[in-house]
């Protein structure tokens, strides 16, 4: 393990990084530190995990304490900090007012974009309930809004794209099978029923329509293959799929998730330029430390911590396989095979972190997850690309929608309530303290073994 992280600078500033950020909220996390930097040996580590322990120190005091005891009404000049969500009944998005971070809703338009300044009119007061715990000091309930001041026009019309997909897949689909698509493309998942919520957290396939590294890989590979076929440099496939998965991590809303797999995607790709070979942990470090500069408060959000901690699991403990069969029916079982060892790793690493942010452990997520893995590339890529040709080839995009993307769709929605409603698919775990997360991760450590790569 000491041999894994001394070979990666980057991995000792991100882990440093992350004790730092950490270390405001925690009071006994410099002890943990200090027995970090004695675990690792060189000195130059040293220096660089001290460097990102300060710099975690003087970026993150601490998380904002909510001031609101009710509700009040409010007249003032938000700044939008954060990718607007689509809701049940409208938007929501994070805004910046006073120096503080709010949780603000409103229904119709406008459709705003992150940086927009706007003068909200409503009410203001304390959060939900489920946002208890976040970086937000309260929530701002619209009742209008004035567009002061527009946002960068990228954004906007990434947003624009992502609701223009959600009309074509209404209007595709029928109502419950064009949610799962608009969650399993764009993250549109708040529009999902309570019933289907809670048969995902049950079955283990949240991450499965909360658009996440796995469908940044399925469309990275797909527009990779497609680049390939164009007469332009490596190089300069290379940027021009940056450009699109970039503008695909605004449109879903740049959760930690997709921008950590939009660039790990990158500098995994890019390696070969420099004639280096892509290190999953490497790539993973890089892109933690970017994300955790622009939003160290991010350290604390679930979905950050379950992505990476995952990926970081995946990258220790999954090894290489040997090259499939290429006989077919062989060739489809080594995949499964390579998808259920994939899951049991995510599954493992995950399990302690779900526990302690939703009180639940699901039983049958390795199965779930290869039932669902399978269709999930066609669904994705059959999905954007009917989206794609929809404006000179509708009768095409809806036999797409119709034939394949929506009977794939039901599949997924089958597996997930079929699975997630059955009595021993998950067991419930009362709350607990967070430093026991230490001691439940500690025994995967005895799990470890070296990773051997392909010659």
């Amino acid at each position: 393990m000491r041999n894994e992280i001394e070979h990666r600078p980057a991995l000792c500033a991100a882990i440093g990084l992350a004790f730092g950020i950490a270390s405001g909220a925690v009071v006994f996390l410099p002890l943990l530190f200090v027995a970090f930097l004695l675990f690792i040996k060189r000195f130059v580590n040293r220096v660089t995990a001290a460097g990102g322990f300060l710099t975690g120190v003087l970026l993150y005091g601490g998380p904002p304490v909510s001031t609101y005891t009710h509700r009040h009404d409010i007249d003032a000049v938000v700044t939008v900090s954060s990718v607007p969500r689509l809701t049940r009944t409208g938007s929501s998005c994070e805004v910046e007012w006073n120096g503080l971070p709010h949780w603000m809703y409103w229904s119709g338009e406008p459709s705003l974009s992150m940086g927009a300044r706007v003068r909200a009119s409503g009410t203001v007061g304390p959060l939900r309930s489920r946002f208890l715990g976040s970086s937000q000091v309260g929530s701002i309930q619209a009742k209008s809004l004035e567009v002061i001041e527009s946002g960068p026009p990228v954004l906007g019309a990434a947003a624009a794209v992502r609701d223009s997909f959600v009309r074509f897949s209404h209007r595709s689909l029928p109502d419950e099978w064009a949610q799962a698509v608009d969650a399993l493309c764009f993250n549109v998942d708040a529009r999902l029923d309570d019933r289907v919520q809670s048969a995902l957290t049950r079955s283990g396939l949240r991450h499965i329509v909360s658009v996440s590294g796995l469908h940044v890989v399925i469309l990275a590979v797909g527009l990779m293959g497609a680049l390939s076929v164009v007469p332009i440099p490596r190089p300069a496939q290379l940027l021009l799929l940056a450009l699109l998965l970039s503008f695909y991590a605004m449109a879903t809303g740049l959760r930690p998730p997709v921008v950590r797999a939009v660039m790990m995607a990158m500098l995994m790709l890019s390696a070969y330029l420099f004639r280096r070979e892509g290190d999953l942990l490497c790539a993973l470090s890089i892109s933690a430390i970017a994300y955790l500069l622009f939003r160290p408060e991010s350290l604390f959000n679930p979905g950050f911590q379950l992505s990476f901690v995952t990926v970081a699991g995946l990258g220790l403990w999954l090894q290489y396989s040997d090259s499939l069969p290429t006989q077919p029916v062989r060739r489809l079982f080594a995949q499964c095979k390579q998808t259920a060892k994939a899951s049991f790793v995510a599954s493992l690493c995950s399990a302690p972190l779900v526990a302690f942010h939703f009180g639940i452990i699901s039983i049958i997520s390795v199965l779930s997850n290869v039932l669902v893995v399978i269709v999930l590339p066609f669904i994705v890529m059959g999905a954007l690309l009917a989206f794609g040709i929809s404006p000179v080839a509708p009768a095409l995009a809806q036999g797409t929608m119709t034939v394949i993307v929506g009977p794939l769709t039901g599949w997924v929605l089958f597996v997930t309530e079929s699975l997630g409603t059955l009595p021993v698919s998950a067991v419930n775990v009362p709350e607990f303290n967070a430093l026991w997360l230490i001691l439940l991760y500690a025994p995967l450590v005895l799990f470890w073994r070296r990773r051997v790569r392909p010659t």
